[in-house]
């Protein structure tokens, strides 16, 4: 018979290379346009401060690496969908063309503010 001490023994235990997939793939998924609206990125910004404060600085890396690939994905997918994407947008929710004129007006106004705005306040503002 095994004794619980030997099963512990044995047990997997994470190592650095699995927290690193999960802190980056969280902090990707956090930035990425519709998987964002659902995964919060908090956990994992505070999973990089407890490593970091064990002397773990990767963490911090990776959440900084997974947020950058997650807004160039989301760059991607909004250069390659364009203007098709937002008319299906439209067709699907036509009450969504008051909202996306009103973008457009703060755009052309205040565009480098605006990104800033929508960057960081997000969550706050959906």
């Amino acid at each position: 018979m095994i004794s619980a001490t030997t099963m512990m023994r044995n047990s997997r235990r994470p190592n650095h290379a699995d927290r690193m997939v999960v802190v980056l793939g969280g902090a990707l998924l956090d930035a990425l346009i519709g998987p964002g609206f659902l995964v919060p990125g908090e956990p994992f910004f505070l999973t990089a401060g407890y490593l970091a404060s064990e002397g773990l600085f990767y963490g911090i890396l990776c959440v900084l690496l997974g947020g950058w690939l997650g807004d160039q994905l989301s760059f991607l997918l909004g250069t390659k969908t364009g203007p098709s994407g937002l008319k299906a947008l439209q067709r699907r929710f036509p009450r969504s063309r008051r909202a996306i004129a009103r973008c457009r007006l703060l755009m052309k106004r205040r565009g480098s503010l605006m990104i800033f705005s929508a960057r960081l306040l997000g969550p706050v503002a959906g």
